[in-house]
């Protein structure tokens, strides 16, 4: 295998903080990097103080790109 296809299987996660409140996630674009996308919202939106209705739906959207994904 040449190490360009090496480099497009392995895991992604980037995050980058652009300033006190904004926050970017990069991951593969694969359903087993969903669970990683919701631990990071789940710990964002309860650092920025978000109700756990709000975060519910956080969470939830997430799922929704998940399950339409499949």
């Amino acid at each position: 295998m040449s190490d360009s296809w090496k480099e497009l299987r392995e895991p992604v996660l980037e995050v980058v903080s652009a300033g006190p409140r904004t926050t970017e996630l990069r991951v593969n674009a694969a359903l087993d990097q969903l669970p990683i996308v919701q631990a990071a919202a789940r710990t964002l939106t309860r650092r920025r103080g978000f109700a756990l209705k709000e975060i519910a739906e956080v969470t939830h959207a997430i799922d929704e790109v998940g399950a339409a994904r499949c």
